[in-house]
Order: C-alpha cells, then structure tokens, then sequence
C-alpha cells in the first residue's frame, strides 16, 4: 500500500510540476531531464502553491471550500462529469509552409502562374482570386463569329474616383488571350495622340487570327461609356472586314463577365510585378511612373501565353 501511495504522490507532483519544467527548459535551452535535477522539493511545494493561488485569484476566491464548488459547478455546466455521447470533434490546422528551393523560386518569380501561397509578392497582388465561370459547352457552339469585348480599367481604387491613368483591356472570348495597355486618357484624343493605340489594337487581332478584309466577321463588344465605343469604332473602320458593334440594350447590366474578370486579373499581376520590383529593388513605383507601361502589357501577355485553363492549355494554344 505504502508503495502503491507512493506512486500515486509521484504522479500527482509530475502533473503539477511538468508545465513549468517545459517551460524551464525551452526558456534554458537544457534538456528536461537537466531542469527536473535543478528542482528540489522546496521548489515542488512552490510551484503547487503557485498554481493554487493563481487559480483562486483568476476566480477572485480565498477559502478552499470555495475553490471546490467552483469545479463542481464546471463540471455540471459542461458535462465535465458525463460519458461522451458523440464523436470527438476534429481540429482542423493549417497546411504547413511548402518547402521550396532557391531554383524553384527563381523560376516561379518569372511570370509568377500558378499562384503561389509561398509566394509573398502573389499573395500580396493576387490573394483574393475570385471564381470565374465559363458558358456551357452547348452555348459555346452556337458562337460562330468571334467576340472581342473591350473595356477601361484601372489599377486602384484612388485612380477610379479620379478617372486617372486608365488601362484599355480587351479580351477574346473564344480564346481567352487578354491585352491591356496603360493609355492615359479616355477616348482617342484630340490631335491623334492615340493613334498608336488604334494601330496597336489593330495588329493584335490580326495576332489573334482576326484578319479583316473581306472575309473577316468580328463583334466588337463594350458599354455604352462614349470614350470606348469612339475606340471601338475608330479600331473598326482602321482594321477593316465586317465588325459588328455590340452593345448592351438599354436598362440591361453594363458589366461582362468575362471582360471584368479580364480587367481584374491584368490589375492582380501588374500588382504582383509591382510588389516584386519594389521589393527586389527596394524602390517606390507610382502608378504614373514609365516602368507601369511595361509592367501592364507584360501582365496580360503572361496571363495570354503562361497562364492555363481548365483544359491544361493557354490562351494562345488555344487558337493555335
């Protein structure tokens, strides 16, 4: 009995004192068995009367007694006492940091597709990816003449209430390839400032497989903002072919889907271009600042040419 007494008055000091020995020595760097040797039995009978007059000060208690109805008074509000009736619930934890090598960081830090979580520049650009929803396949073949929709974007919200630094983005929705260019102003300008961009749009249907000429059909699909149907006209009649303007009827949503998922995605990796620069070269970018020009186009060509879709092909294998 005495033996048996003995063991139990072991176990009860081990319970009361093994907190506080893991926290010794994870504070001392020593081992376990090295902080146990250093605590004598004064320092036991310490840490007991320290554990006790810490609990009854948390329940602004004095007497034992008291210290008592309180745990009685636990166990009957949350069944402390009673046999588990139902399945244990199941923490659910984070995944632990993907380990990654410097080659593979590198070679990520490229064009930054796929997103990354390890990544810190795509989870500042591009952690809020929302869903992007596709037409049925049955809807897809009743498409017989390509859609480029067409649109103004902008990098921030601060640039938006201003109307400052807009971005032309344009996608095919047959295909999914995207191009955005930082262009400055709305419209075409007065005195032809904006030629360029009716040349460039031009050239980059033409890239799409979009000819023009006599056998070329399109729709050219925007809202009914004046500043973009003037782009959309003027890139028309420059390419040539039959271009169909589409526009939403009236008291119909303005917004396309595809186009603001386009606009959403092009502002998402010139953010991530934006982060990894400022970081890597520890500079501030401005919106207005030249390398913005560069770091827009090169965002929709990355998503265009690297980026996949749900058929494990890019935009631009798919009108290959």
């Amino acid at each position: 009995m005495k033996a048996e007494q003995s063991r139990k008055d072991k176990a009860d000091t081990n319970a009361l004192i093994s907190p506080k020995v893991e926290e010794l020595s994870c504070s001392t760097g020593g081992s376990r068995v090295e902080v146990e040797d250093k605590i004598d039995d004064g320092k036991v009978q310490a840490l007991e009367d320290e554990g006790e007059e810490a609990f009854k000060r948390g329940h602004g208690l004095n007497e034992e007694e008291d210290v008592e109805n309180v745990e009685e008074a636990e166990e009957d509000e949350y069944g402390l006492g009673q046999e588990a009736t139902g399945k244990p619930r199941i923490p659910k934890g984070l995944r632990a940091p993907e380990k990654v090598s410097k080659k593979d960081k590198e070679e990520h830090c490229l064009a930054h597709t796929p997103f990354k979580s390890w990544c810190r520049y795509c989870v500042r650009g591009r952690g809020k990816n929302m869903q992007h929803r596709k037409k049925k396949p049955e809807d897809k073949e009743e498409e017989v003449i390509p859609r480029i929709s067409m649109d103004y974007h902008f990098l921030s919200q601060a640039d938006e209430e201003a109307c400052a630094n807009p971005m032309f983005v344009m996608v095919d929705e047959e295909t999914g390839d995207k191009y955005a260019r930082a262009t400055g102003k709305k419209g075409v300008g007065d005195e032809g400032e904006l030629d360029w961009l009716i040349k460039d749009i031009s050239e980059e249907w033409k890239a799409w497989g979009h000819m023009g000429g006599a056998s070329g059909c399109l729709i050219a699909k925007c809202d009914n903002e004046n500043s973009i149907k003037a782009v959309r006209d003027k890139v028309a009649k420059y390419h040539g072919g039959r271009i169909v303007p589409e526009t939403p009827a009236k008291g119909e949503s303005q917004s396309n889907g595809r186009l603001e998922e386009a606009g959403k995605t092009v502002r998402e990796f010139t953010r991530v271009l934006k982060e990894q620069i400022e970081g890597e070269a520890e500079m501030k970018i401005e919106t207005d600042d030249i390398i913005t020009l560069w770091m827009i186009r090169w965002a929709a060509m990355m998503i265009s040419r690297i980026m996949t879709g749900k058929d494990s092909k890019t935009a631009y294998e798919r009108r290959k």
